[in-house]
């Protein structure tokens, strides 16, 4: 039975979670993600266009809950049930209670941050890396909504546990479970393929040093490889399992040549269809662009017809300094500190070691090679391995001085009161760096600020205020209510939106991603 404590943290999280998830609008990707869950659970994932092109099966467990709602209505299953609980059917199909299946992972993602901070650091330590987990803005934001973020990071974070457990104690038994969470996570989200380089460069740094022997390396890099087939055949239903290159319509040039190699391209392939299809739209939508907008950071736009393409190579470490609680971000230098300070190097590398190298290995890959910068949420493991590293700086925290543990309650204090003041709108969160926040466009957009979540907001906005005009498309005077999106220069295309090219500063702001405008007659 989990400890009271640990478990008591979870719930305020699994509370914060809930009352966001019931607030916030339906948002610009869940639609998509439910429509593809739904394809998974009837069998078909094959994906039909790009739109489809990064979702992923993990999905269908949102999708469940109104799949069993339209099987009551329209199939009539279970009629006499239907009679007793004629609200159920309703309660199934709303986007809520979909959304509650990402709540209770994150929940359980909760309950593994403890347990991870607790192996490295004790149960004090353990106890404050998951209050900086629960009080983390983002997180919470993403744990509230049905598509991807949350469960790669609860993939990432299962797998870098069950590592280190192999890593210290390297049986058969801790390989197939470290080798389950891998596979796992290769349904969440294309990112995921990145945490076999972590395993890579993790077990060559354990032989290197005689840390492992190559009968264990050997034996985790072997369930890793039947795992990761297992969980994506049985993902994506078997669909079209072992078709060669031969036989796929491929759209990236990349994947397009690999098809003409004359060994390889009539070779079965022991994956379905669909990942592989995945990975082929992926890359080509992140050449040409299709399905996302312009990039922004700091003013400055992207996109395929301006100036300039392609992504920032700082725009993670800048959306974490400006989206990151000011508080959290000073614990995480006191804990890297204290690691510096107290580990020997044969202990960080079963500590600490997979946790820094598969946060840089995101930050690089997402950095470098990705030009769907569209959002901090794509970094959401490596801010779950943050709040794990944040708590060294509660190691041994009884035998600190007062004005050490001063400074620690100070820094949750403060980090609590900054979150507070947004909540429960926790997608347009920016910290204290940004002193106006009528102003945030000005340095992130889409996904970090305007992601539709405020719809239902902006609605009662508009019907007690009939006279304001929202996002007009040409020039005119009054009230204009203007999304976040067309001012930062995401949309459209060309960032051409008329009131952007004005210097008109607004009035206030709506729900934080839409801001209010007078326009004068001049």
């Amino acid at each position: 039975m989990p400890h009271p404590a640990p478990l008591g943290v979870a719930l305020l999280g699994l509370g914060l979670n809930i009352v966001v998830a019931c607030r916030m609008g339906l948002t610009t990707d869940e639609g998509s993600h439910l429509a593809y869950g739904d394809a998974i659970l009837r069998g078909m994932p094959d994906r039909p266009n790009l739109f489809f092109s990064s979702k992923m099966p993990v999905t269908a467990l949102n999708s469940t809950p109104r799949m069993l709602g339209n099987l009551l209505s329209h199939r009539n299953l279970a009629p006499s049930l239907v009679r007793i609980l004629p609200g159920l059917v309703s309660i199934l199909e709303d986007l809520r209670t979909a959304r509650m299946v990402t709540v209770a992972s994150a929940f359980c993602l909760c309950l593994l941050v403890f347990s991870f901070a607790e192996s490295l650091y004790g149960r004090v330590a353990g106890l404050f890396a998951q209050l900086l987990f629960v009080l983390s803005p983002n997180i919470i934001a993403h744990s509230t909504v049905a598509t991807t973020d949350l469960y790669i990071a609860l993939g990432a974070v299962g797998f870098l546990y069950f590592l280190r457990r192999f890593l210290l104690n390297p049986t058969a038994w801790n390989a197939l479970l470290a080798a389950s969470w891998l596979g796992f996570s290769q349904l969440t989200k294309f990112s995921g393929v990145y945490l076999y380089f972590v395993l890579l460069i993790v077990l060559i740094s354990c032989l290197c040093l005689s840390r492992l022997s190559m009968k264990q390396a050997g034996m985790l890099l072997g369930l890793s490889a039947v795992c990761s087939l297992a969980f994506i055949n049985v993902g994506f239903a078997f669909r079209r399992t072992f078709t060669p290159l031969a036989r796929y319509e491929f759209m990236s040039p990349g994947f397009q040549a690999l098809q003409r190699a004359p060994l390889v391209r009539d070779i079965p392939l022991p994956f379905p269809y669909a990942y592989l299809q995945g990975y082929d739209m992926t890359g080509y939508d992140n050449a040409h662009a299709v399905t996302f907008d312009n990039l922004t950071l700091l003013g400055e736009v992207r996109g395929t017809q301006l100036a300039r393409s392609g992504g920032f190579a700082s725009y993670y470490l800048i959306a974490y300094g400006l989206k990151e609680p000011i508080g959290m971000q000073i614990l995480l230098l006191l804990g890297v500190l204290w690691i510096v300070r107290h580990r020997r190097f044969s202990d960080f590398l079963l500590a600490e070691w997979p946790l820094f190298v598969t946060a840089a290995v995101l930050l690089v890959a997402l950095s470098f090679f990705s030009n769907t910068q569209v959002g901090i949420r794509h970094i959401l493991p490596v801010l779950a391995i943050f709040a794990i590293a944040s708590g060294a700086a509660f190691a041994k925290f009884a035998e600190f001085s007062r004005a050490r543990k001063a400074l620690l309650i100070a820094c949750l204090v403060y980090t609590a009161i900054s979150v507070a003041s947004y909540f429960p709108d926790m997608i347009p969160y920016f910290n204290e760096i940004v002193t106006d926040r009528k102003m945030a466009y000005r340095y992130l957009a889409d996904s970090n600020l305007d992601w539709k979540q405020d719809r239902d907001i902006v609605a009662a906005f508009l019907e007690k205020n009939p006279s304001v005009k929202l996002d007009p498309p040409e020039p005119v005077t009054g009230w204009v209510l203007v999304r976040a999106n067309l001012l930062a220069g995401v949309i459209p295309k060309k960032a051409d939106y008329w009131l952007r090219e004005r210097s008109l500063q607004p009035v206030r702001h709506v729900a934080y991603a839409h801001l209010l405008f007078w326009v004068p007659p001049a």
